[in-house]
């Protein structure tokens, strides 16, 4: 029995031993979506992006993809192309697009380490970044959200460029530097956030390359950098000037003032004001995430398969520890420790300064607002990992790699089990958009062409998940549910009844909506179609709305339901 326990050790060390350290963060990253990836669906601007590429399809590929240079904005070609390219080879079929999303966010992790480990870095640090990375609350909209996806590819592109630079510093080779160009560029194209990162990539590969030469020669490898930051700068002033989403009437200079000011403000509330803020950053990411988090476990029994959560959560929590644990460590070294904490911190703003130039940045601990976090999430994995470790070190040599592993799978458990939770309100989110479509392709079969149609009777939000909340999300679902241009919008709270018409409002657009014979309330609750002539039509429904909006918790647009 004791030769047949050993063997089963044996076979059991062999088997961890076969498996790398990438590919272990890579499968725990792609694995731990199943239980929601399959419920989840598309929300909110997804269903516009829809809508354009649908109306293309009769043309083929090509119409689908010049559609796609153009949409969602032309400032992010490579945004639009990526998701018209998901929806060329999948149409409306959610399954194979989030899975394609997921693979992209655990690869990253997977690149992740190794870029670490390519700069030195310790391999236990390394390993507990990377694999952090994939689990944080700051990506949860991420791995949700079709509108979003690509945020996670242009932070793979730049864990990429990154690499590429490094070892063009220590290696040479014209077509690593042409290839990290290529990645630049990419990354810019899909989402401009990662420009401060990649700048500091060329930078710092400059400083490698100098220090590698004696005496340290600067003046060829700044200019081996000069392409990167005429690059970056080029990309961030074309979108300037192209983009139509800046609506500040201040100067250029005067914005900078105000965000300046903005960014120290001690009163600054994240929950209803957009801009970069030092004490938002700091509190949303590294306080009311994790509350988020921690929350989730309570959560979690509420949650439909909670217990199959759990143990998926627990293993692989387990299988983190369990390689932390197996890492041989090195002699104390708690120098190393702080300047690697000092290193996330750099990376984290970094991630941010993009909005030191604009007010464009939400803070959310769960929902929508905090896909902008993405780049800066890097800096946070490394920072949780740099703390994990110091406190480590602090119980001891003999317990060190226990502590720092129990620490590590425990971040990990708490942000596998906040995915699912979270995913599960997306989902029922999905479910009760296509209950609302399914009865509205019935009830609504009878409108005209054109017939603006305004939502009541269902909340915008369903804890950080967004069911409808805006004109484009209702309008472009329920035109391709009916086979027709619907417009319309929500009976949220913010809706006011004029002499002239409907008014709603989300973040600054307004909307006004005519009376006449076009304008229809849905009430989906009660799948009752209501039209709204004239003003007194509006007011003989307005108390009921009122009744109906009454009953939602109040949501947040960029966050949803905040206590939820």
């Amino acid at each position: 029995m004791e030769k047949r326990n050993d063997g089963l050790a044996v076979t059991i060390a062999r088997l961890r031993g076969s498996i790398s350290d990438e590919v272990l963060i890579f499968a725990a990253i792609f694995f731990s979506a199943l239980p929601y990836v399959g419920a989840i669906g598309f929300s909110s601007d997804d269903w516009a992006f829809l809508q354009i590429y649908d109306s293309a399809k009769s043309g083929g590929a090509g119409p689908i993809l010049h559609m796609g240079l153009q949409t969602p904005s032309p400032e992010r070609p490579l945004h639009g192309l990526y998701l018209s390219s998901l929806f060329l080879l999948f149409g409306i079929n959610p399954l194979p697009q989030h899975l394609v999303n997921t693979g992209v966010i655990a690869l990253s992790g997977a690149v992740l380490f190794r870029l670490l480990k390519e700069l030195k870095a310790p391999r236990d640090l390394a390993f507990a970044s990377a694999i952090l990375f994939g689990f944080l609350p700051q990506l949860t909209t991420l791995r949700l959200w079709y509108a979003t996806f690509q945020i996670g590819l242009s932070a793979l592109l730049l864990l990429y460029c990154a690499r590429l630079e490094l070892r063009f510093a220590r290696q040479g080779g014209g077509w690593r530097k042409v290839l990290a160009l290529t990645c630049t560029a990419g990354s810019l194209a899909l989402y401009e956030t990662t420009a401060p990162l990649l700048a500091t990539a060329a930078l710092g590969a400059a400083w490698i390359r100098a220090q590698r030469s004696t005496p340290a020669r600067w003046i060829q490898p700044l200019a081996m950098a000069l392409p990167n930051l005429l690059l970056i700068a080029g990309g961030l002033a074309m979108k300037r000037l192209v983009t139509d989403r800046l609506h500040d009437s201040l100067s250029l200079v005067d914005q900078l003032k105000a965000n300046f000011w903005t960014f120290w403000d001690p009163a600054f509330d994240w929950r209803t004001t957009a801009g970069l803020n030092l004490w938002a950053a700091l509190s949303v990411n590294f306080w009311h995430s994790f509350v988020t988090e921690a929350q989730s476990l309570v959560r979690l029994w509420e949650t439909p398969h909670g217990f199959a959560i759990a143990l998926l959560a627990v293993a692989i929590g387990f299988a983190a520890f369990a390689r932390l644990k197996s890492v041989a460590a090195p002699v104390l070294a708690s120098r190393t420790t702080f300047v690697f904490l000092l290193a996330g911190f750099a990376t984290f703003w970094l991630g941010y300064a993009i909005f030191f130039l604009n007010r464009m940045v939400h803070f959310a601990p769960a929902s929508t607002g905090n896909r902008m976090a993405t780049p800066a999430s890097f800096g946070v994995a490394m920072v949780l990992a740099a703390a994990a470790k110091l406190l480590a070190d602090a119980a001891g040599e003999r317990y060190r790699r226990q502590v720092f592993g129990a620490l590590i799978g425990g971040l990990v458990v708490m942000g596998s089990v906040n995915a699912s939770v979270v995913g599960s309100r997306w989902a029922r989110a999905w479910s009760t958009e296509n209950a609302v479509l399914d009865h509205a392709k019935h009830d609504l079969a009878a409108l005209p062409d054109g017939a603006t149609i305004i939502l009541d009777g269902v909340c915008p939000y369903d804890g950080p998940a967004i069911v409808f909340e805006s004109p484009w999300d209702w309008s472009s679902a329920a035109s391709l549910k009916l086979g027709k241009q619907i417009e319309g919008d929500i009976g949220v709270p913010s809706l006011q009844v004029t002499d002239g018409g409907l008014t709603t409002q989300i973040y600054d657009m307004k909307n006004s909506y005519a009376y006449g014979d076009r304008l229809f309330v849905y009430r989906a609750d009660a799948r009752r179609v209501i039209p709204v002539p004239d003003l007194q039509a509006a007011k003989a429904y307005w108390p009921d709305h009122l009744s109906a909006a009454g009953k939602c918790p109040r949501g947040y647009p960029a966050m949803g339901v905040l206590d939820w």
